[in-house]
């Protein structure tokens, strides 16, 4: 947030207004003569005269012998562009014949399979040729199968369908295309932006089908039309007064194209005409194309021989005024403007020093003033800047600094508290005392689930969460999310339903971590804030817009929210109300995670409440397909032999000394313990060790610089880091330090296990990570 607040005073300083420069004192300068004073007498004088003197001179030039030469152009132009009419069309009709002819374009109409490929592939036709409008296939119905830039069209009236229909029901054997002139009424549609208002110009090609026959192998299913630009088959000349060549042309009698014609002005006109030997729907006779080209007067009314002449007479004159001017202007101009460009250049290598020069006009002057003037504020600001930037990198390593002391301060001791919470509860106690535990585990869980929420809620603010794309099971992610919450769902005596939509596919591609988060939260609000009725998760995916959503609902019959309460339910640090913070506690973190987590993954959270009657939280994640399947893991936890394994541990802590032998007891393993970095450092000297268990924050040398030393003597063996810090930058430079893996305070044994498994073994757990929210 700093650094864009200096971004904004930069851009807030920076935009130096023009009244600041009106109060220099330029009270020495107003003796100097104004330089677009000077300008606009000498353009006056050398310019303006002898240019006149020449317009008048060209006008009464006569131009009677152009005209004759004039109409032979124009009969001459009238007639190349019928012909390059013709042509167009005639090319464009042989590129239709080729594209039409593949057996995907037939297939299009009655499997929808194809119909990606086919918007494509028209989209291609229509991208890559000018003269086409726009491209669809219809077979006859109310709306077309594919088309493009069509996305929904549907043509309006009736006739086109009859028309259509009677175009798919010619012979199979009949390869004859058709060149369609229909006028606007018959092709309304829902993109009438692309109609001509008169006839418009179309090509029908059959697009054909094989099926299963002896007799007729071949089926036509679907016609493509393809609508062209007339505006594209002629390129009417533009002359050098500004008037266009006007074309007028019809096809059959019926007027395709009609160019305005200016009022007032004169145009000589030629008239041609050509055969199209193209089919009409209705005739077979070939069309009769006919065009009549209209060209102004004012075109061909200056005389080529005197105007040479004339251009030749002008351009000397112009050229010794523009000397004398150059001549004259040469010594006051280039002077000033040289420095001013040596100025510039300065500046924009960040050369903000003031410029010493005084020029010979008093506008070059005021401009190199206020030159001066932006130079001396550029320089304030960019020192200003320059501080807000080491403020705000220094803001920011506080911050990240402040997080890792305080992960690793509360988690330090959580490590002990849990650790021998769990060793007490896998002791025989009586009835009281194991409740003590189990209330003591659940307090402390809850006190560490709200210090990874204050941790995610600030990699989310620093915009530091990564979403990846795994292949994971959706059921297993319901049954670690349902498995922890079942035992208190019974003992608040509610009910749970767990609803799969029918013939769902069960694995996906998305990020099941982040999707277990976001799970785990609302059923943990549904399961707390319900005390009678029951719970029910429904899961189904949907394919909306090209793409798949894992959806969840989540309905409760619990306390419910009002709809004041439900518009800041996804704010930071709020709760519905703050009597649900007493009664049931909680940060106010959870919601406001989950909603930028869903965001993330590119999808949605919603939410419905009566109060009284209940809440239904619905979340929709973005998720690809796939085949694979991943094998499942086994949630039971497996105790490795480690008979013959010897494992050092570095941790200056007792208690969690304590922790980690009783944790591993089980595996047989030979542990060594050393309570600093040093002690690991010289034990490895004297003795060999398979692994080695490494705390970062000991005294005399820390893990990292522990890490860093055995590398260097080197020691190849894996080094796992177990500690308390668990925010994303501390653990990439453990790795980049030389671990081999890392593993977070308060310490689980499943994951231990896991972890000492696959660094001593990894080509079994290829692919697989092994981490701990």
């Amino acid at each position: 947030m700093a650094v864009i607040k200096s971004i904004e005073n930069y851009r807030r300083l920076f935009g130096i207004r023009c009244g600041y420069f009106r109060e220099l004192h330029l009270s020495d300068l107003q003796s100097k003569p104004r330089f677009l004073t000077v300008l606009s007498i000498s353009i006056l004088l050398f310019v303006f005269i002898p240019v006149t003197f020449s317009a008048v001179y060209f006008i009464n030039n006569t131009y009677q012998d152009a005209l004759v030469r004039a109409q032979n152009n124009v009969d001459l132009e009238a007639k190349t562009t019928a012909l390059e009419v013709k042509n167009k069309l005639a090319t464009l009709h042989y590129e239709l014949l080729t594209f039409s002819q593949s057996p995907v374009m037939g297939e299009v109409a009655v499997n929808l399979l194809y119909s990606q490929f086919v918007v494509k592939q028209l989209q291609k036709l229509v991208q890559r040729n000018t003269l086409i409008t726009g491209a669809f296939i219809a077979d006859g119905s109310d709306f077309i199968v594919e088309g493009y830039p069509y996305e929904i069209l549907r043509i309006g009236t009736g006739e086109f369908q009859k028309m259509t229909n009677k175009l798919i029901s010619i012979a199979v054997d009949d390869n004859t295309s058709k060149l369609l002139i229909l006028d606007h009424q018959t092709l309304t549609t829902d993109y009438m932006e692309l109609l001509n208002d008169g006839a418009n110009i179309l090509f029908y090609l059959p697009l054909k089908k094989k099926v299963d026959s002896l007799v007729s192998p071949l089926k036509v299913t679907a016609g493509l039309f393809v609508l062209i630009d007339t505006d594209k088959l002629t390129t009417a000349k533009l002359s050098s007064d500004g008037l266009p060549d006007i074309i007028e042309m019809d096809i059959g009698g019926r007027k395709v194209m009609a160019d305005e014609k200016q009022t007032g002005v004169d145009y000589l006109v030629a008239n041609t005409s050509t055969d199209l030997t193209l089919s009409h729907f209705d005739k077979e006779e070939p069309h009769q194309l006919n065009l009549t080209y209209y060209s102004a007067t004012s075109h061909y009314t200056t005389d080529i021989e005197s105007a040479v002449i004339n251009t030749l007479i002008f351009m000397l004159i112009m050229l010794i005024v523009v000397l004398l001017a150059l001549a004259f202007f040469a010594s006051h101009i280039t002077g000033p403007l040289r420095h001013l460009l040596d100025f510039s250049r300065r500046l924009s290598k960040g050369n903000y020093t003031e410029f010493d020069y005084d020029a010979n006009y008093q506008e070059f002057n005021e401009l190199i003033s206020h030159l001066n003037g932006m130079a001396t504020t550029i320089q304030k600001q960019l020192s200003g800047l320059e501080k807000e930037k080491e403020n705000a990198e220094a803001s920011e390593k506080i911050k990240a600094r402040f997080l890792a002391n305080m992960s690793h301060e509360i988690r330090t001791p959580l490590n002990g508290i849990l650790g021998l919470l769990n060793m007490l509860d896998k002791h025989e106690l009586d009835h009281q005392a194991k409740d003590w535990v189990t209330a003591s585990l659940s307090t402390s869980n809850l006190l560490l689930h709200i210090v990874n929420d204050i941790l995610d809620f600030s990699k989310l603010e620093e915009d530091k969460v990564e979403i990846e794309s795994t292949t994971f099971s959706v059921r297993e992610i319901v049954a670690s999310v349902i498995n922890p919450h079942e035992s208190l769902i019974e003992d608040k005596g509610l009910s749970l339903t767990i609803n799969f939509e029918h013939n769902m596919r069960e694995f996906w591609i998305g990020d099941p971590m982040r999707i277990s988060q976001v799970l785990l939260n609302l059923i943990s609000n549904a399961t707390k804030f319900t005390n009678v009725g029951g719970i029910r998760l429904n899961v189904s995916a949907i394919f909306i817009h090209h793409q798949w959503f894992l959806e969840l609902e989540i309905v409760d019959t619990g306390i419910g929210i009002s709809a004041e309460q439900q518009s800041k339910l996804f704010q930071s640090f709020q709760q519905a109300d703050i009597s649900t913070t007493r009664k049931f506690g909680g940060t106010g973190l959870g919601l406001s995670i989950a909603h930028k987590l869903v965001h993330l993954m590119g999808g949605e959270i919603s939410v419905k409440s009566e109060v009284g009657k209940g809440t239904t939280f619905k979340v929709s994640v973005a998720v690809l397909e796939t085949q694979q399947k991943e094998q499942s893991e086994d949630i039971h936890v497996y105790v490795p032999d480690l008979t013959h394994i010897t494992i050092l541990v570095a941790e200056d802590n007792k208690i969690n000394q304590l922790i980690i032998s009783h944790i591993l007891k089980p595996t047989m393993v030979k542990l060594v313990i050393v309570e600093d970095g040093k002690q690991a450092v010289e034990a490895c000297k004297t003795q060999n060790f398979d692994i080695i268990l490494m705390d970062v924050q000991m005294p005399i040398m820390d893990g990292l610089q522990a890490t860093v030393a055995l590398r260097k003597q080197g020691f190849e063996m894996p080094i796992i880091m177990q500690t308390a810090n668990v925010l994303v930058d501390e653990i990439d430079s453990y790795l980049k330090s030389g671990a081999t893996a890392h593993i977070a305070k308060p310490i689980v044994d499943s994951v231990l296990y896991k972890t000492i498994q696959h660094c001593l073994t990894p080509e079994l757990f290829e692919g697989q990570i092994f981490e701990q929210e």
